[in-house]
């Protein structure tokens, strides 16, 4: 189902005119607030989950409720949520049916198992594959959990001891903070009073590693120094956009953008991109392959500047613009 655009208001309506259908769906769900309760919404997310390239993921999932193996379903479960496919009864069968008990087994490791060859390495396997689970479960859900919040006070804990011992010369088997727990803490729906220390722990965190503890700790076992929470070079982001679309997104869902200097700066940089008609561009090289949040929907990079603007207006309404 294609709504007119009449219905569209006039700051994103030239957006809406020339996007798919998938940014389409996202448009009326996350810029405009739209939810699912909106018949011609659903009937949206109906039309965008029979799509082909959606079709080929949902299509592929397996018995066991993944797709492939554990890496393999962190990505293919992602990129379901770009589509705005998170209500999707295969999504919400791999949460109840896969991601849920790999939260609660401490012993889960999955494909990760094959890298450890000792307790350590096992150690920081599984605090990968917790990390990794809870990003996916905070991601795909926008309701509060207790079981979620539990283990997401879990991993405030262990930022806060990480922080007390001050800068890590060498791992010592701690658990290190990674870019996936941040994203789950960041996604999750923290009530009034628990932001201020959430936000509070957060800043800590950032500071301490842009200052302190920019790269992981020299013996990190690999699987985990992979997805450390790192100082990264701004160069990164300006040459590869849609990493600065992501984290900024992230930083927005926390509400946590204006504290954050690195967040600052993506937001200028963003803000400086837009051109006079109101779209988003960036001179990039294009990527080989597509990343599992990018695109979502266009494979001509000439195009991504409809992506662009699209995740741009996302932020806005993250970050509670009123246009």
């Amino acid at each position: 189902m294609i709504l007119s655009s009449d219905t569209i208001p006039t700051f994103v309506r030239d957006l809406y005119e020339r996007a798919g259908p998938i940014i389409r769906y996202r448009i009326q769900r996350d810029v405009l607030g739209r939810d699912l309760s909106h018949i011609a919404v659903a009937h949206m997310a109906k039309d965008v989950a029979a799509l082909p390239p959606a079709q080929e993921l949902l299509s592929a999932q397996q018995s066991n409720a993944l797709w492939g193996n554990f890496v393999q379903t962190f990505e293919t479960f992602q990129r379901l949520c770009e589509f705005g496919l998170e209500e999707h009864d295969a999504v919400t069968r791999c949460r109840d049916e896969a991601l849920f008990p790999t939260l609660l087994r401490e012993d889960a490791l999955w494909e990760l198992e094959g890298l450890a060859q000792n307790d350590a390495e096992r150690h920081a396997a599984r605090q990968a594959v917790r990390d990794m689970t809870l990003h996916l479960l905070c991601r795909s859900r926008r309701e509060t959990d207790l079981l979620l919040k539990s283990q997401l006070e879990r991993v405030l804990a262990e930022w806060g001891y990480y922080l007390s011992t001050g800068p890590h010369h060498a791992w010592n088997g701690a658990a290190l903070p990674t870019i996936y727990a941040w994203a789950a803490v960041a996604c999750y729906p923290w009530s009034d009073e628990e932001f201020e220390r959430v936000r509070d722990v957060t800043l800590k965190l950032d500071a301490f590693i842009e200052k302190k503890q920019p790269a992981p700790p020299e013996a990190t076992p690999e699987v985990l120094a992979a997805i450390a929470l790192r100082d990264v070079d701004k160069e990164i982001y300006l040459t590869q956009p849609w990493q600065l679309f992501y984290s900024l997104e992230t930083a927005a869902r926390l509400g946590v953008v204006r504290d954050l200097p690195w967040a600052t700066w993506m937001l200028n940089e963003m803000e400086a991109h837009q051109d006079s008609d109101g779209f988003f561009r960036f001179d990039f090289a294009p990527l080989e392959k597509p990343l599992y949040f990018f695109p979502i929907e266009e494979t001509d990079p000439a195009r991504y500047e409809i992506e662009y603007t699209f995740r741009a207006h996302h932020i806005y309404k993250l970050l509670e613009y009123d246009f």
